[in-house]
């Protein structure tokens, strides 16, 4: 019997044991697709061979159709095992995306209206526009600012202490390009070399979102 088709319709009276030695160390067999098969491994059987003596009748399958490969035990690599501890990440937390906006009101009510977001505020005061809206539990808040030059969001990181932060990605080749305050802490903003827009900040004023939760200067 030789089956080319979706290994799902395996007539179950193949019965391949999984005590059976000549199964247990199969660690790889020829397929193709996406099925499994006796719960081994996934893929389309294009060939099967049953090694070794098997009595007649015990497998109702022809020689042709199945392939079995034999391998050794796996030693893992002992280098892996050596492995350096990992370095502690000097970005703790995506926690603001800035994105430009041509129309705050009309964005803001397309976040929240059909993208089913929660709107935190909306200000408009001092020549600014912007509206915080959050998308789900946990992610990045998303500020529509309608101020912000050029067409790329700028990603803001949250770090423990800006200085520290600063020193540390400095001495990978980081190259800072200012520094300012932004309401929640002071900030650095930077390039990277394939032109994405970043920020680091820390939070020192945690509490400014919920001073101005709720506002709504517009839309």
């Amino acid at each position: 019997m030789r089956r080319e088709d979706d290994a799902r319709g395996v007539d179950p009276r193949l019965r391949l044991p999984d005590d059976d030695d000549r199964v247990r160390r199969l660690v790889e067999r020829e397929a193709v697709g996406g099925a499994e098969l006796g719960g081994i491994g996934q893929g389309r059987i294009t060939g099967e061979e049953l090694v070794g003596d098997a009595e007649a009748g015990e497998y109702a399958v022809e020689p042709s159709a199945i392939t079995v490969r034999f391998h050794a035990p796996t030693v893992p690599d002992q280098a892996f095992a050596r492995r350096a501890p990992e370095q502690k990440m000097t970005l703790e937390q995506l926690d603001f995306i800035y994105t430009p906006s041509d129309d705050v009101a009309s964005d803001m009510r397309y976040f929240t209206d059909v993208l089913g977001g929660r709107l935190v505020f909306a200000i408009d005061a001092m020549g600014i526009k912007v509206a915080m809206v959050e998308l789900g539990e946990g992610s990045p808040k998303v500020l529509l600012a309608g101020h912000l030059e050029g067409e790329r969001p700028i990603l803001v990181y949250r770090v423990n202490e800006l200085a520290e932060a600063m020193a540390a990605l400095e001495s990978r080749g980081w190259i800072p390009e200012g520094t300012f305050e932004i309401p929640q802490g002071p900030c650095c903003s930077f390039h990277t070399p394939g032109g994405h827009r970043m920020a680091i900040y820390e939070l020192r004023r945690p509490e400014v979102i919920a001073h101005f939760a709720g506002r709504r200067d517009f839309g």
